[in-house]
């Protein structure tokens, strides 16, 4: 994928990552690093990912675990420990966007339309 297109991409994931980082945290942000990891899980599933699979399973499970957590005022609070291991995803995110085949992201993407569709 060429370097623009990543980066339009890329953007609005780091524009989350950026309010998670902050502590201004809100349902929006926690969706979208969902969505990425997800993404990320199915590339290296795929043989692309750099990231070990145990460690995107663990990250999957503290991430789901928040999004089900119903907050008052809306935001969501990390520990340093999960923001910086969301980093690692954002970052391999953007790797792979950049240096994997267009037709694996292509299936990544199919692989997750299929999850959504199931789950709805």
């Amino acid at each position: 994928m060429d370097h623009a297109r990543a980066n339009e991409l890329v953007l609005p994931v780091r524009i989350a990552f950026e309010r998670i980082r902050q502590g201004k945290a809100d349902r929006d942000a926690v969706v979208c690093m969902a969505k990425i990891l997800l993404l990320v899980g199915f590339l290296t599933e795929a043989g692309f990912g750099l990231l070990d699979t145990a460690a995107l399973d663990a990250i999957e499970k503290r991430l789901l675990t928040e999004l089900n957590r119903t907050t008052d005022g809306g935001e969501w609070k990390f520990e340093t420990n999960e923001v910086e291991e969301l980093a690692l995803v954002v970052n391999e995110f953007d790797r792979l966007l950049r240096e994997t085949r267009l037709q694996a992201i292509v299936e990544a993407n199919e692989s997750f339309a299929r999850l959504k569709s199931a789950s709805q």
